[in-house]
């Protein structure tokens, strides 16, 4: 059959615009309608049941929608508070053996130190004192924050915890009255002129949404039996506790059960203890093998799609999500910069997520006093996210010296780095000039070791090159950079 230009033109224009559309509507709409859009989905999960007993009971509909909810929350309520119950146990025996775990980690921590010792010949108890010096430092850095933190936003989880059961309120009493109309509902989509594409979208989207969440709450239980009853299989006490917290890891995308049995397994190795390490390894194994089998199989076979052509989409997804370079509590895109005199100044600038409030820099000569300077914030709001810059500008130093620096806050440090003074008599000097250095590729995830290699090369050539003066265009799509 032969189809014209204008209507392949219209039907891309068709495609295009719900595209559009539909991004719009998830980006603007959906947080301003989501507790109602989940009151809705949670007044048709209980249709069915609520239709059943205004039939057998003659009741109010409003009234076996109130029990129908009430009856679910008693459930999921009891299902929680018997887990939970187990968890208090598990927990309590934790506490009640702590002492005996911190002593037997301390052994263990201290038999690696002394082979750390031994094999690079140094000091013996050196390598464990510095742990322990670590471990001190990290602990009272810790507690000196969480104390000011928990403080400062009391309020503001006050507020949010206040916003979050008002959420929960209007979620609850909006399932109930969408409830109670649904049969206005049905009688006005099916009055209106666009009824058979209502019916489609809702259709698909209850199916779609309805079999995501049962996949993940079938994939997620069943993880937490075979780690439950592995763990107990293998003599671990806090099988269940373990297990369950295991299998919440494992609904998160970032992280998995890897994310735990990994390092629970080269810790074991470094212990010698083989057969435990194996035992583990062999549970992450069947823990991993069975999420991969089951998510694509429940997902296609309910959503009537086989189940390779629903890995092969899967992976497509996975595989596709773009590299954003997100800011996180660590300090990153570290740069120094002169913005005064050289002799006596210097600007160091970098950048960290904005649940990193303030920073300072740290500057000092090699083993000398530290002299802190704090830094100005300021925020940035991207196409990706939001995150806060850091200027901090050190002054009053002497000239024709090297300091060294650090900065972040007194939790998230970076690591050392130095930068010299100009001297008093300087009278020329040498400098690199780059512009118009950015890459179109991938502006998602740039590839900048080419450049990176060459100024190297340049640098190593040139030892006496003062600084670099870029002239702009460092990146194709700043909005995605940052």
């Amino acid at each position: 059959m032969k189809v014209s230009n204008s209507k392949k033109i219209q039907v891309a224009g068709i495609i295009i615009g719900v595209t559009v559309a539909v991004g719009l509507v998830i980006k603007f709409v959906l947080p301003l309608f989501a507790p109602f859009l989940f009151a809705f989905l949670i007044a048709i999960l209980i249709d069915k049941p609520v239709g059943f007993m205004v039939k057998k009971f003659k009741w109010k509909r409003i009234v076996c929608s109130l029990i129908m909810l009430i009856g679910v929350f008693v459930v999921v309520g009891g299902l929680l508070l018997l887990s939970g119950n187990i968890l208090v146990k598990q927990i309590k025996r934790f506490a009640n053996n702590y002492d005996s775990y911190i002593n037997k980690l301390t052994d263990v921590t201290k038999s690696c130190c002394d082979k750390v010792d031994t094999m690079f010949k140094l000091a013996d108890g050196s390598s464990f004192k510095t742990v322990q010096e670590f471990t001190e430092n990290g602990v009272n850095s810790v507690a000196d924050t969480i104390v000011p933190t928990i403080m400062n936003n009391s309020i503001n989880v006050a507020a949010a915890l206040v916003s979050f059961f008002t959420i929960m309120a209007l979620i609850i009493m909006g399932a109930i009255f969408f409830s109670k109309d649904m049969e206005k509902i049905r009688v006005s989509t099916r009055e209106s002129i666009f009824k058979n594409e209502i019916l489609f979208i809702t259709e698909r989207l209850k199916e779609i949404l309805g079999t995501y969440f049962k996949t993940q709450v079938i994939v997620m239980s069943i993880t937490c039996g075979i780690c439950t009853l592995g763990l107990y299989i293998l003599g671990n006490e806090y099988a269940f506790l373990l297990g369950v917290l295991i299998g919440i890891v494992d609904a998160f995308p970032v992280f998995g059960t890897g994310t735990v049995f990994i390092p629970w397994t080269i810790v074991l190795l470094f212990m010698r203890d083989y057969k435990m390490a194996f035992g583990i390894f062999v549970l992450y194994t069947v823990c991993y093998y069975v999420r991969q089998y089951l998510e694509p199989k429940l997902m296609g076979n309910s959503l009537g799609v086989s189940p390779i052509m629903m890995l092969i989409s899967l992976y497509l997804v996975m595989d596709r999500i773009p590299n954003y370079r997100f800011a996180t509590e660590k300090p990153d895109h570290i740069m120094v910069s002169i913005s005064g005199d050289a002799r006596t100044s210097m600007t160091v600038t970098w950048r960290a997520c904005s649940d990193i409030a303030d920073g300072y820099i740290e500057v000092y000569e090699k083993d000398g006093e530290k002299t802190r300077f704090d830094a100005v914030v300021k925020p940035f709001k991207s196409d990706v996210n939001v995150s806060n810059i850091f200027w901090a500008k050190a002054d009053g130093l002497k000239s024709g010296t090297r300091y060294y620096y650090t900065c972040g806050d007194s939790v998230n440090r970076s690591e050392e780095y130095y930068f010299d003074t100009q001297e008093d008599d300087l009278t020329k000097f040498r400098f690199i000039v780059i512009s118009d250095h950015q890459k179109d590729d991938d502006h998602y995830d740039p590839d900048y070791s080419k450049l990176n290699a060459f100024l190297k090369d340049v640098l190593k050539k040139h030892p006496d090159i003062r600084f670099i003066l870029t002239a702009g265009d460092n990146t194709n799509c700043g909005q995605h950079i940052m």
